[in-house]
């Protein structure tokens, strides 16, 4: 499955991991998992990784994204407890709320992740690319450039007229 590894390097060590947002390709049996790290400190996705929801998945993300040095905040699922130190691994839904909030964003942006929808996802590279989208146009440092761009083209004092 697909891996998804942004151009951003966590300084902050706290990542809060969850498989949250679900999708079905191609039926109901065929559900694939979207499995997150975010920085819960500077409110930013770390990486992500689209396949099952399984140990052999998780493994295989946190080898991608590393475990020295940082400290994991989950849900209580047993994949964490087997391949994440204890010390290094804190468990809590009281505690995921940040990612829970990212996966409603992510729900509110992007139709194909909505429950009960009627737009679906038959890639799983179209899914990587939506994602990759949300989150390229959340983060102020790259949407900053584009705006910037716009408002040259189409500057805000033609168009709003005050006085």
């Amino acid at each position: 499955m697909k891996m998804r590894l942004l151009n951003f390097q966590c300084e902050k060590v706290k990542i809060q991991l969850g498989p949250k947002c679900t999708f079905r390709p191609s039926g109901p049996k065929n559900k694939v998992w979207i499995w997150k790290a975010y920085d819960c400190i500077s409110r930013r996705m770390v990486a992500w990784q689209l396949g099952r929801r399984d140990a052999a998945t998780l493994a295989l993300f946190l080898q991608k994204i590393g475990i020295e040095g940082r400290e994991f905040v989950t849900d209580d699922y047993e994949a964490y407890h087997q391949i994440i130190p204890e010390n290094q691994l804190f468990t809590g839904k009281d505690l995921t709320y940040v990612i829970e909030q990212d996966n409603s964003n992510t729900r509110h942006y992007l139709a194909r992740f909505r429950r009960k929808s009627k737009v679906t996802s038959r890639s799983l590279e179209m899914v990587d690319l939506s994602l990759r989208l949300h989150y390229y146009a959340h983060e102020p440092e790259f949407i900053g450039a584009y705006m910037a761009v716009f408002l040259q083209q189409f500057p805000l004092n033609k168009f709003c007229q005050f006085g």
